[in-house]
């Protein structure tokens, strides 16, 4: 059973305590995100040593068709989410199915880019696995210009199952003309799908497959499918097709009979896919799991979907709307009642209706209309968001609330939901401030085509206003088609307002260069940590690392942003060191410090803690994360060619990023070109931000070079405090498994460290190797022990 750290604690903790957990596997920084219980924990990262002892062969248990493989809770029309019993008949079946019906092993790779609470996961995931296919896993926080930016360096991936939704926003996001040869098989699936969605995909892709997918939690995410051809003539929605094997799919009237073809019902499911139930519901299951009517079986089943549809004379099927108040946003399942009934719980809310609106899935939002008690004076509308979060998750968080005296009425004395929709939701700006200057115009112009609310200030939020994650990947895109100007979706997560957003699109300086003190993280009071960039000079190496590390205290990265500007500090290491010294002191003026670094960043964060120590301030932690000492028998610069050509810069980082050309390539002996291939084989890798332009990466290569150059010109004097070293445990066969004092006792790199410092060197070894322990799986251990030293 998936339980997703996003969620709000409360509901953790009642699914929990629901599903009856025998013990819960998570990872050790995950552990203060979850809800306190006597459930046993088990954190595979920190106890791996111990796991790692057990036997590992396979244990004698018969698994049989009708026990349970999964359980995933949905929102509950009752005020509390259900767990769906799915079973491995039911889970086998659809992947047994869909990795043959999609050919999944004739890609390169599948794409996991949800979370494994959301069941779309499954599509992506187990089919890949089963056909021993390459798999490649998103991180979920990250949004959706990483997902269009793993998409368009693809080719030929495998499958990717996606939401209409976030399909609109990809394609926007990845412009048309790059839809090509990317996907081999589109599956959409969560919702109602509109063919205009898939249209640019049928007109410059047509050698992708376009499959509609319908499928309720219940009936393992994909119980019918229908394929979009190239020359199939398609409008309006797409139809939902026809079921997979072992299914069948009847529309019955509210007697239960057939209704004949063309004329609307309610869907009902049949076939192994079927869950279980409901876990303890035993009504909700009775409810929806009827005895099934057509059959001859005794104890067979069928599934009442709630779903309106109707069968065309050709057999396919059409999905036709919800006959319930159960809607689907961004292919997320949800239960009204449940959202209201949590707004019913806040303290003086006497009465709430919530009602989606939007006509197109990425407009989309979920709107509260509140009664207050009577007495009780208005509240913020943020009061009533930040309540509501530790109790639903995100995506069940109305974006807008609009505060009445009363709810107009139908004349039956029914709410009329139809008036509600027309009243103008609460914003939280003190007063209408209308554009000042054109930029400000254009600005507010995108903003209320996107959230359809006019007229807008431009000092509401984006997000208050019904903004999301989708609406903003489509915001950027049509900024940069209006505006010519490209902004990452992060931007707008900083500046929230059309007012903010066009200081920053003013600011040129911000906009074209990297702060030379990035925010990584900027939030948190506690005493900030500055880490030093390693040699290629980015901060962006360290992104997984500040994420690792919380939000309670501030992760600044130091990175160079103008080699050009200071040639004369940069031809040392002492020269680079006192820039830098000079930048952190404008964030913070005065000590106690903490400074850190990978690699060369170490090295630079050693002479850095000299300079503010010889200043008088205090430098409470030194953490050199895996750095060597330059050593001068070692003339590793000499053996590199000089100069910043293109020829000196790619084969200079073919041997130290071991990157092979290939044959082509290297038989054409074009240095722009080749240049031009490790470049993006260095974005792939995250070395260099994704979204550099190739002089940005010639600019990165010149900074390494010049990193190198210092480092081994740098001559360390000792330091008069303590050393923290985060050594990689993977450094050869015969140290790996050594403990910490066999280890320091043995490893020149430690015992080089501990010649220079006079308090010592508190070592801590980490998993992983040079490259990679900054990196997943091995970043959140690093994090982990680097917290415990702060």
């Amino acid at each position: 059973m998936p339980l997703d750290p996003a969620y709000p604690r409360e509901r953790l903790a009642f699914m929990s305590q629901d599903a009856g957990l025998r013990v819960l596997l998570t990872r050790q920084e995950l552990r203060e995100r979850l809800p306190h219980s006597e459930v046993p924990v088990l954190c595979l990262d920190q106890q791996w040593p111990t796991i790692s002892q057990q036997r590992a062969e396979n244990l004698q248990v018969q698994v049989l068709p009708e026990q349970l493989a999964y359980m995933i809770y949905t929102s509950g029309s009752t005020g509390q989410p259900k767990g769906a019993m799915i079973t491995q008949q039911g889970l086998l079946n659809y992947v047994t199915w869909s990795r043959q019906a999609y050919d999944v092993a004739g890609g390169t790779a599948a794409l996991v880019h949800s979370s494994p609470s959301f069941d779309l996961t499954v599509t992506s995931l187990y089919p890949a696995l089963l056909a021993g296919c390459g798999v490649r896993l998103l991180p979920q926080e990250q949004d959706l210009q990483a997902l269009a930016q793993q998409v368009r360096n693809s080719q030929q991936m495998s499958v990717l199952k996606i939401t209409p939704a976030g399909l609109r926003a990809l394609t926007e996001l990845l412009g048309e003309r790059a839809l090509a040869g990317k996907v081999r098989v589109l599956v959409i699936g969560g919702e109602a799908l509109a063919s205009e969605v898939v249209a640019p995909w049928r007109r410059h892709a047509p050698q992708t497959r376009l499959i509609n997918e319908y499928g309720p939690t219940e009936t393992v995410v994909g119980c019918c499918v229908h394929e979009v051809g190239a020359e199939d003539t398609v409008e309006g929605e797409v139809p939902i097709g026809r079921p997979i094997a072992n299914t069948q799919l009847y529309v019955l009237d509210e007697h239960q009979e057939l209704v004949p073809i063309g004329v609307e019902g309610e869907l009902y499911i049949g076939g192994v896919g079927l869950a279980r139930g409901y876990r303890q519901r035993p009504e909700q299951t009775a409810e929806r799991f009827v005895p099934h009517p057509f059959s001859e079986r005794g104890g067979e089943r069928l599934y009442r979907t709630g779903d309106r549809a109707r069968y065309r004379a050709d057999g396919t099927l059409e999905y036709l709307g919800r006959r319930d108040e159960q809607i689907k946003l961004r292919g997320y399942r949800i239960e009204l009642g449940e959202i209201e009934a949590a707004l019913n719980g806040l303290a003086g809310v006497k009465q709430s209706v919530v009602i989606l609106l939007g006509d197109t899935p990425e407009e989309q939002r979920l709107v509260a209309y509140l009664v207050g008690e009577e007495g009780e004076e208005k509240r913020q509308v943020k009061a009533w968001r930040d309540e509501l979060k530790q109790v639903l998750p995100e995506y069940m968080v109305p974006s807008q609330y609009v505060q009445l005296d009363a709810f107009p009425l139908t004349p039956n004395g029914k709410v009329d939901r139809h008036a509600l929709a027309t009243l103008r939701p609460a914003t939280e700006a003190e007063a209408f401030v209308g554009p000042r200057d054109e930029l400000e115009y254009q600005l507010r112009q995108i903003w209320e085509e996107l959230l359809d609310v006019r007229p807008m200030s431009v000092i509401d939020n984006f997000f208050d206003l019904g903004g999301n994650s989708l609406l903003g990947a489509s915001l950027m895109a049509r900024i940069k088609l209006t505006l010519g100007r490209e902004l990452p979706l992060a931007a707008l997560f900083q500046h929230q307002t059309v007012a903010d957003l066009a200081t920053l699109l003013r600011d040129q300086e911000a906009y074209e260069h990297y702060p030379l003190v990035a925010p990584l993280q900027p939030h948190g009071d506690e005493t900030p940590f500055f880490c030093i960039h390693p040699a290629g000079g980015s901060a962006f190496v360290y992104r997984k690392l500040a994420r690792y590390m919380g939000a309670e205290r501030p992760f600044y990265s130091v990175q160079i942003h103008n080699i050009d500007e200071h040639e004369k500090e940069f031809n040392t290491l002492e020269g680079i060191a006192a820039h830098y010294v000079a930048a952190i002191q404008e964030h913070q003026p005065q000590g106690p410090y903490q400074l850190g670094g990978w690699s060369s960043g170490g090295l630079v964060a050693y002479e850095m803690a000299q300079q503010l120590r010889s200043q008088g301030h205090d430098v409470a932690l030194l953490a050199l994360i895996d750095t060597y000492l330059p050593s001068p028998d070692e003339q590793v610069w000499r053996k590199e060619e000089a100069g910043f050509s293109d020829a000196a810069l790619a084969r200079y980082a073919m041997r130290h990023y071991r990157i092979t050309l290939p044959e082509a390539l290297e038989e054409r002996n074009d240095p722009a070109e080749q240049f031009a291939y490790i470049g993006e084989q260095l974005k792939q890798r995250d070395v260099l931000p994704r979204d550099l332009s190739m002089e940005q990466v010639r600019f990165f290569g010149r900074i390494q070079k010049a990193i190198v150059t210092a480092g081994e010109r740098y001559r360390p004097q000792p330091y008069a405090g303590a050393i923290t070293l985060f050594r990689v445990l993977e450094t050869d066969e015969q140290t790996k498994d050594q403990s910490p004092e066999d280890f320091a006792a043995t490893d020149r790199v430690v015992k080089g460290w501990e010649n220079l410092a006079t308090e010592g060197v508190h070592l801590d070894l980490v998993s992983g190797n040079h490259l990679t322990v900054v990196e997943e799986p091995y970043v959140s251990e690093l994090a982990s022990k680097l917290k415990q030293c702060l």
